[in-house]
C-alpha cells in the first residue's frame, strides 16, 4: 500500500530533557522519578533506570516528566541514534530527544518501528569530533511513511511478532551463558588443588593490535578485515561492518597482528575484559583496541581462560584499573598482573568437555538469531516501502 510521507514534527511533540545540578546531589537525586540517560536507550521498552531524581530536581532543571509510551532517541553518547520507548512515567537528560505522538494520526508501536528503521540514516547525520551527535532538528525533519491507522497497526503487529521471536532466542542464549558461568563456578568452588597465578605467568606473549592511525592504514571495499573490539563482544566474531585492507598490507602486518588458533582476543575498550577464543585460523588483523594473548597451553586451557575473563568482565573487575581521558582502557601491566585461579589441567579439560556441549547449543541459537535478524531487517525494509502485503 502506498502512503505519503510526513516529518516527525508534524505528528509528534518533541523536545529534550535536562540534568539537575550535581552540586545539589542530596536534594535533587535518589528521588521517586526515574531519570533516563542516553546510554539506556537500547531498542527496547524502558521500565527501570540507573538513576532517579526528586520532585525538586525536576522542578529546578529543564528535565520534564514524560508519560509512558513516549518515544526516545539518543542525541549523543555511545548509543547515538538509538531508540527506546518508556514503559513507565519518567524524565530524561538533555542527551535524549523525546517524541510524544498524536494518537489520532500515528500508532505508537508503528512509530517505534519507523524510528528504528531510521537509525542508519541518523548515524550519517552525526556531527562533532570526540562525541559525535545528532541535533533535534535532524530528528524533527526526518520523514516517515504514514499509511492509514489500520495499516499502521497491521505493520506494527507483524514487526512485533518478529521481534518477539528474536527476543526468545536471545533469552535462550542468555540462559546458556548463565549455565556456562555456573559450570565455571562449580569448577572453582570444587577444586581442592586450586592454585593462583597471574595472566602474565600463563602467557607466552601479549600485545595490542595495530594502530591504524599511526601506521596510516588505507582501507578498501574488500580484502582482508581489520577487526576491532566491537566485532567480538557478542561472544562470536561479527564482521558485518568490518573494514578491509589490501593483501600487501595484510602480509606486511600478519606475523604480529594475525591471531592464531587458541589465541585469546580481549577487549580494551567498551566491554573491557570481554574475550573471544580463536578456535580456528583466520585471515584477518586486529586493531589497537584488542589485546592478542598467546597462552601457555601446558598450563592453561584456552576455553577455561576465556570463560574466566568473561566472568571478570561481567563483574566489572577491570573498572577499578581504567585509565585514559574520554576513552578509557586498561594497560598491559594491569592485564599481566590479573590474578587467575588455576585448577589442575585434568580439571580444566573436564570443564572443556562440559562447555563444548553447551557451545553446540549456543551455536544453534546464534544461527537462529542471525536468520531472524535477517527476516526482521527484510520485513522492516518492506514495511516502510509499502511492500508488506
Amino acid at each position: 500500500m502506498t502512503s505519503h510521507e510526513v516529518a516527525l514534527s508534524e505528528i509528534c511533540d518533541t523536545g529534550s530533557g535536562g540534568t539537575p545540578s550535581r552540586a545539589k546531589q542530596e536534594i535533587y537525586y535518589d528521588g521517586s522519578i526515574p531519570w533516563v540517560k542516553s546510554g539506556e536507550l537500547r531498542e527496547s521498552v524502558i521500565t527501570e533506570t540507573g538513576e532517579s531524581i526528586t520532585e525538586l530536581g525536576l522542578k529546578e532543571s529543564s528535565a520534564k516528566l514524560l508519560p509512558a509510551d513516549t518515544l526516545l532517541v539518543a542525541l549523543y553518547g555511545a548509543t547515538v541514534g538509538r531508540v527506546g520507548m518508556l514503559g513507565i512515567e519518567a524524565a530524561t537528560n538533555q542527551a535524549v530527544c523525546y517524541l510524544i505522538p498524536d494518537d489520532t494520526r500515528v500508532e505508537r508501536r508503528y512509530l517505534y518501528h519507523a524510528l528504528r528503521s531510521k537509525v542508519p540514516y541518523w548515524l550519517t547525520q552525526r556531527v562533532g569530533g570526540g562525541q559525535p551527535n545528532i541535533s533535534q532538528g535532524v530528528i524533527k525533519n526526518t520523514k516517515i511513511p504514514l499509511p492509514p491507522l489500520s495499516e499502521q497497526k497491521r505493520i506494527a503487529e507483524i514487526l512485533d511478532r518478529a521481534e518477539a521471536l528474536r527476543a526468545k532466542r536471545r533469552a535462550a542464549l542468555a540462559l546458556l551463558d548463565e549455565l556456562t558461568q555456573s559450570i565455571l563456578a562449580r569448577l572453582l568452588d570444587g577444586s581442592a588443588d586450586l592454585g593462583t597465578t597471574t595472566l602474565g605467568n600463563i602467557s607466552r606473549d601479549m600485545h595490542q593490535g595495530i594502530n591504524t592511525v599511526t601506521e596510516k592504514i588505507e582501507y578498501q571495499n574488500d580484502g582482508f578485515p581489520i577487526i576491532q573490539s566491537k566485532h567480538t563482544t557478542q561472544g562470536y566474531l561479527d564482521l558485518s561492518d568490518a573494514r578491509f585492507v589490501s593483501k600487501a598490507t595484510y602480509l606486511k602486518y600478519k606475523e604480529k597482528y594475525r591471531p592464531a588458533r587458541n589465541d585469546l582476543l580481549l577487549c580494551n575498550i567498551g566491554t573491557i575484559g570481554k574475550s573471544l577464543l580463536m578456535e580456528q585460523e583466520n585471515d584477518f588483523l586486529i586493531a589497537w583496541n584488542l589485546f592478542l594473548i598467546k597462552l601457555d597451553l601446558d598450563q592453561v586451557s584456552p576455553s577455561f581462560c576465556k570463560h574466566y575473563f568473561d566472568r571478570l568482565a561481567s563483574q566489572h573487575y577491570f573498572d577499578r584499573f581504567l585509565t585514559g581521558g574520554t576513552v578509557k582502557f586498561i594497560s598491559k601491566k594491569t592485564l599481566n598482573a590479573t590474578p587467575i585461579p588455576l585448577p589442575s589441567m585434568d580439571r580444566q579439560r573436564e570443564f572443556e568437555e562440559q562447555i563444548a556441549s553447551v557451545e553446540v547449543l549456543k551455536e544453534k541459537h546464534r544461527s537462529a538469531v542471525a536468520e531472524l535478524d535477517q527476516l526482521f531487517a527484510s520485513l522492516q525494509h518492506r514495511a516502510f516501502r509499502g511492500e508488506l502485503s
